[in-house]
């Protein structure tokens, strides 16, 4: 006869911690938007935004009512460290309004990193490691 054990399921869900969201009848307050038009949609565009066209599109996104907005990838280029420094040095974040930036999980790209968002009232920083073999070998 065969072992049935051998099937038996060989992990577990993960705990529940709180699942009121699920239950409730109707949305009590709104959601936290997170713009990424500045990294996503820029890197998109054949001719990418310059400084000055992305410090008005974050002025924008600020009077459309966005508390969070990704503002780009500080460590992949002057531009985007531009970008990230002239906003904080020049005070244009709103102190009701968190940046996010995006990096990759290698030493030295977090520390450039760290060092653009130095002085930020308040930063989320994206840390993110590339799933796939071939990406992880040729572009990092």
């Amino acid at each position: 006869m065969f072992d049935y054990r051998q099937y038996e399921r060989g992990y577990f869900m993960p705990p529940v911690k709180c699942n009121d969201w699920v239950n409730k009848e109707y949305v009590d307050k709104a959601p936290i938007w997170c713009s990424v038009d500045l990294r996503d949609g820029n890197q998109a565009l054949v001719e990418p935004m310059s400084l000055d066209e992305k410090l008005e599109f974050f002025q924008m996104l600020v009077e459309v009512g966005f508390k969070e907005i990704e503002i780009g990838f500080p460590a992949a280029s002057e531009t985007e460290y531009e970008f990230c420094r002239t906003l904080i040095e020049k005070n244009m974040i709103p102190d009701d309004v968190t940046i996010q930036v995006l990096t990759q999980a290698r030493p030295h790209i977090i520390k450039k990193t760290f060092e653009a968002v130095k002085g930020a009232p308040r930063a989320i920083v994206h840390v993110y490691n590339s799933t796939s073999l071939a990406q992880r070998e040729q572009v990092f």
